[in-house]
């Protein structure tokens, strides 16, 4: 006899769902990679299975910092928030046209609040311009397309005492809806 209830396998909305859940340690708020590359936020999680918003979705937003790369090696460039805007593709908000900013430059997960994590990978420039208000308008294509990903992995954040440094685990499987 199964003790199954509908419950344990119900998640709503639009994104991509997991088969994994709250029984593997599956949260609310967890980024979910394809190696490093971000493929979205789990947003919703039942006993079994999980829901993930991809990057590209309208709600989605995280801390970023851009990374120039150059003949001398990687140079840490400015900090913003990275927005879905619902095409398969990101902006970026908050750089002052102060900042250098150009096509090719790679987006990397910021450190929040002093705490730094894995430096986790959204995506590459594809558009850099000036807009109104002394802001750069940013684009950025998405590293992972989670309508072409067949497997996944959770990012489970655990304090290290020694570094406190965020790591990295639990792999499941993504299907998209």
């Amino acid at each position: 006899k199964s003790h199954i209830k509908p419950s344990d396998l119900l998640v709503e909305g639009p994104g991509v769902l997991l088969d994994q859940g709250q029984q593997q340690g599956v949260d609310a708020g967890q980024r979910v990679v394809n190696g490093m590359a971000v493929v979205g936020r789990v947003t919703e999680t039942s006993q079994w299975v999980a829901l993930v918003q991809p990057v590209s979705h309208e709600k989605f937003s995280a801390a970023i910092q851009l990374v120039k790369n150059s003949p001398q090696g990687a140079a840490f460039g400015a900090e913003g928030l990275l927005m879905g805007i619902g095409d398969g593709r990101c902006r970026v908000s908050g750089i002052p046209y102060t900042e250098s900013v150009s096509v090719g430059d790679e987006v990397f997960s910021a450190d929040i609040n002093g705490i730094s994590g894995p430096r986790l990978y959204y995506g590459k420039v594809v558009r850099a311009k000036f807009s109104v208000g002394g802001e750069w308008d940013v684009h950025v294509e998405p590293a992972a397309d989670y309508r072409k990903l067949s497997q996944v992995a959770v990012v489970q954040p655990s304090v290290n005492r020694s570094r406190h440094r965020l790591s990295s685990g639990q792999a499941s499987r993504g299907v998209p809806r």
